[in-house]
């Protein structure tokens, strides 16, 4: 679309003319002095800065790995857009409408409830359908019978986006195979190929960020002024939120790959016998298991409120950063790939 540029003899902001479409849409961008940009480049007092940011999607692989999952999250979304509307019916048919909110958010775990037990059965899982089945009360059973097939439907709706999707995400395996940083993630227990597809997919080449805390930042996982990114306190202002400049969606894959799968892999909880006496205390199986068990220490110490919570991302961060300088120097410097390819990677930052 053709666009002449105006600004303003002050040149405080930018307008965009679109003739083709017979009216005026203005975007001004005031100049805000010395906010910096998310790569870690001195702020400039105009766009012109814009210009010479260094691009984390230069790489072919990148920008293809970014593009690739714009696409994966387009079907996690239409398939949890889908999973949340017959689970919002559902919930209606179990008698959620007129109820106060704490009674209706249970009756909406009640809907998911029954909407799993359909899923299992489709996918021939009959022991976690037959396990969930038991926890029905006999209004809830009849419930299932009524409007199963409207929930099967909802199942059958998921099929060609699990395609989909399947195809992208094996796509993307192949070319995080590729990458710099993987021989340093196959040794990881619990990180994936996807998981280093995901981090380049959102964050492009994590070496084309200043430090790891813009990194961090960008995806997510980061501490700004002291507080974690996306809690910048009740009295914040609309520029706290925007220094903040948390998105959810990047958060949660970080949570899916690395809080949780990559935490499985790297500790193991209490191991109970048939009486339920410990006879093996939990403990960590690898050095981000590690790493979780000395961080969550450290704030439970403190007196954190949440002290699991910040443990696990601050396990993540140790990950992400480990990410970053195995693809700036290459683990083919380090010995191997256990401790000290570990310590040989932190003393290249």
């Amino acid at each position: 679309m053709p666009h002449d540029n105006l600004t303003n003899s002050a040149g405080e902001a930018a307008f965009f003319v679109s003739p083709d479409i017979g009216r005026v849409k203005v975007a001004a961008r005031l100049r805000k002095p010395d906010r910096g940009c998310g790569l870690g480049l001195p702020a400039s007092n105009g766009l012109s800065h814009r210009a010479a940011l260094p691009d984390p999607f230069a790489d072919p692989r990148c920008a293809q790995l970014r593009d690739l999952q714009r696409r994966r999250r387009f079907c996690i979304k239409t398939q949890s857009r889908g999973d949340r509307a017959c689970e919002s019916y559902v919930a209606m048919a179990l008698g959620a409408g007129g109820l106060p909110k704490g009674a209706r958010e249970q009756v909406y775990k009640r809907a998911a409830l029954l909407r799993s037990i359909v899923a299992h059965e489709l996918a021939g899982n009959h022991d976690k359908a037959d396990k969930a089945l038991a926890k029905l009360t006999p209004s809830e059973v009849d419930t299932l019978a009524r409007e199963q097939a409207v929930m099967a439907l909802n199942e059958q709706t998921r099929q060609p986006w699990d395609r989909i999707r399947k195809d992208i995400e094996k796509e993307m395996r192949r070319i995080a195979r590729t990458l710099p940083a993987w021989p340093f993630v196959e040794s990881v227990a619990g990180a994936s190929d996807l998981g280093l597809a995901v981090i380049v997919g959102e964050a492009g080449d994590p070496t084309a960020y200043r430090d790891k805390h813009n990194l961090f930042k960008r995806l997510g996982i980061g501490v700004v002024d002291g507080v974690r990114q996306g809690n910048p306190g009740p009295n914040a202002s609309a520029d706290d939120w925007t220094r903040h400049g948390l998105n959810k969606q990047r958060k949660a894959e970080m949570f899916t790959f690395f809080y949780d799968a990559m935490l499985r892999a790297q500790w193991r909880a209490d191991i109970k016998d048939d009486e339920g006496e410990v006879i093996a205390p939990t403990h960590p199986i690898g050095p981000y298991g590690e790493a979780y068990q000395r961080y969550k220490a450290m704030y439970v110490e403190r007196g954190h409120k949440y002290p699991d919570r910040v443990a696990r991302r601050r396990m993540t961060q140790d990950f992400i950063r480990d990410v970053r300088n195995a693809w700036r120097v290459g683990l083919s410097k380090c010995a191997d790939n256990g401790p000290s390819a570990l310590a040989a990677l932190h003393a290249a930052e």
